[in-house]
C-alpha cells in the first residue's frame, strides 16, 4: 500500500502544478477551472445620500461617525457637501446603500434597552 504524501508535499506539488499552468494553461484545458471576478467601480455620494443613509439607520451623526470610523465633524462636513467621502468611507457607504440591514446584521449596531 502507498504511504500518503506529506503535506509538504502536497503543497510543492500543488505549486509546481500552478506554475505549469501559468506557463502552458492550453495543457490543463479541461482539467482546471478559472473564474474572473469583477470588483465593481466604487460609486460618489451626494451630501444628501450620506444625511438619508444616516436617517435610514436612525442614528445621529455621532453614531454614524463611529459606525463609518471617521469623526463626527467629518460626517457633518459630507452632509453639508463642505468634504466628500473618499476611500473605505465610499466603499462602505456602498455596501450600506445596497443594504441598510448589513451593520445590524453582522453585529456593529446592536439595540440597547434602558429602564
Amino acid at each position: 500500500m502507498k504511504e500518503p504524501m506529506s503535506l509538504t508535499d502536497q503543497l510543492k506539488g500543488s505549486f509546481e502544478e500552478a506554475i505549469a499552468y501559468t506557463k502552458s494553461p492550453e495543457t490543463f484545458k479541461g482539467r482546471v477551472r478559472t473564474r474572473v471576478l469583477e470588483v465593481a467601480p466604487v460609486e460618489t455620494v451626494k451630501p444628501a445620500q450620506v444625511r438619508r443613509l444616516r436617517l435610514v439607520l436612525k442614528l445621529n451623526q455621532g453614531q454614524f461617525a463611529s459606525l463609518m470610523g471617521v469623526s463626527a465633524n467629518t460626517v457633518s462636513k459630507w452632509e453639508q457637501g463642505t468634504n466628500a467621502p473618499a476611500g473605505s468611507s465610499l466603499r462602505l457607504l456602498q455596501i450600506i446603500k445596497a443594504d441598510p440591514r448589513i451593520p445590524s446584521n453582522i453585529g456593529l449596531l446592536c439595540d440597547s434597552v434602558t429602564p
